[in-house]
């Protein structure tokens, strides 16, 4: 009995503790959120926290903010940029159950770039374990994480060359050289042939040229577009093109990489035509038939070899860059905001600490009786109050999405915010903090639910306590 009393105790005190322990900074103010209501956070992963705020913000009212804090850099997790099919459309649930069908776990995410809502084709260049997953239909700069984890903006200037064969053709015409004959008698006749003949020559004239769009849909600017599986299992095209099918050999060389080159075969050239199967080894050169480069696609050499290169103009990091992301605006640039705008909307911001951690930001909006959102410059300043020296808008109002995985009570992400739409909105891409692995079947830490709760003096609480191993599983 004397024991377990002493359990008891103990066990209360470690409770007391944990509740103190809860982080509560309380009531106070912080710089383009407001004065503060209701701010908790919690460890969900070594070196990893999970937040929610609520304010008054002096211009809009209402407004809820839910953060992670990641040094995804030290701890074993990675940033990993959703890479499903450019021309499908995926809500940030579909995209973690994808994830962890490759064998990932998810311990959060938030949507990503902004994009075209017809074709689900992003702005920017994106990027997946080094590979491109698609040009961007307007690229100019693209949050960059290096083999180390760390996050740069990069600005994007790349050329994507094309280098091939087109079948040229030389006429030869041969005419019989006049003949002179002398006669018996001593005179000369010139004997001149009636006809001459022609024949044909066929080769092979090396050409270069530039692509102008990788898994991009063909638009207004009748440029010459690349298309993978990447893309989709199709190009999609409609009207008339030119599509020049390149057969690489083997899946991995579909892959296009900054600073490096591809080779294929060319497997078939077809006039007027559209929508071309793209198998799993080939990539398809397409330009509508009117443009000034389809001549060169329609001779292009059946059985030729064409090689098809990334060069990075800038000689920036995007060589090292495993994952990327193309971003809506900067808004904190060198500790400074770098935006403009006041109107209230929900938002998805990634921001980058000095020492190079992240911080994932979704405001809730467009909900009077939940948030009303920030504007731009607010959401810069709350950003540079959470400690970072670079923020970036990503796609927001409806699309504003943040999952995280509570420990010791989830086996996974779940929705943390309230979408301003009814239902989770299909987007282009996202950012999810990924790691693969197990932890102990050991209890090391414990968890209390709910972690902060604001009572009146005398009503009664239930609190609740769970457990979690070394990575903060279940």
């Amino acid at each position: 009995m004397t024991n377990l009393i002493r359990l008891k105790k103990t066990a209360s005190l470690f409770l007391c503790l944990l509740l103190i322990s809860s982080t509560f900074m309380g009531f106070g103010y912080q710089d383009g959120f407001g004065n503060i209501s209701y701010e908790s956070s919690k460890t969900i992963f070594n070196e990893v926290t999970y937040g929610e705020m609520v304010a008054q913000n002096p211009a809009n009212g209402l407004t809820h903010a839910y953060v992670i804090n990641a040094n995804n850099q030290t701890n074993g997790i990675k940033a990993m940029v959703f890479n499903g099919e450019v021309r499908g459309t995926y809500t940030l649930a579909n995209m973690i159950k994808y994830a962890e069908e490759q064998g990932y776990k998810v311990l959060a995410g938030i949507n990503g770039d902004i994009f075209d809502t017809s074709t689900g084709t992003p702005k920017g260049l994106t990027m997946h374990q080094g590979n491109i997953i698609t040009s961007g239909y307007a690229p100019d700069r693209s949050l960059v994480f290096d083999s180390e984890g760390k996050a740069s903006l990069q600005n994007i200037n790349l050329t994507y060359g094309l280098k091939g064969f087109i079948n040229s053709t030389q006429t030869i015409v041969t005419t019989m050289p006049a003949v002179t004959n002398t006669s018996g008698d001593g005179i000369e006749v010139i004997i001149t042939p009636e006809e001459s003949s022609t024949s044909s020559n066929v080769t092979q004239k090396e050409f270069t040229t530039n692509i102008g769009f990788f898994n991009v849909p063909q638009g207004g600017s009748n440029g010459l577009h690349l298309f993978n599986r990447h893309y989709s299992k199709s190009t999609k095209t409609s009207g008339n093109c030119v599509e020049v099918v390149i057969d690489t050999g083997n899946s991995d060389n579909i892959q296009l990489k900054v600073n490096d080159t591809i080779k294929g075969v060319v497997k078939s050239v077809t006039m007027n035509t559209s929508n071309t199967p793209i198998g799993e080894t080939e990539v398809v050169l397409s330009a509508v038939a009117n443009s000034t480069l389809a001549p060169t696609l329609n001779n292009m050499a059946v059985g030729s070899e064409v090689e098809i290169s990334v060069t990075d103009n800038n000689n920036t990091g995007l060589v090292n860059a495993v994952e990327a992301m193309g971003i809506y605006y900067s808004i904190v640039a060198n500790g400074a905001i770098d935006t403009t705008g006041t109107n209230p909307n929900p938002r998805t911001v990634v921001g980058i600490k000095e020492d190079g951690s992240l911080v994932l930001y979704v405001v809730d909006g467009r909900q009077p009786a939940i948030s009303n959102g920030l504007g731009l410059i607010d959401t810069a300043r709350h950003m540079i109050a959470l400690g970072c020296v670079s923020a970036f808008n990503m796609d927001g109002g409806g699309s504003s999405v943040l999952y995280a995985r509570l420990p010791g009570i989830e086996s996974g992400a779940t929705l943390k915010n309230s979408p301003a739409q009814s239902s989770q909105r299909s987007v282009s891409n996202g950012l999810l903090l990924v790691y693969k692995g197990s932890g102990s079947s050991v209890a090391e830490n414990l968890h209390i639910y709910p972690e902060l709760t604001l009572s009146m003096s005398g009503a009664d609480v239930q609190i609740e306590t769970y457990a979690s191993n070394n990575l903060y599983e279940k």
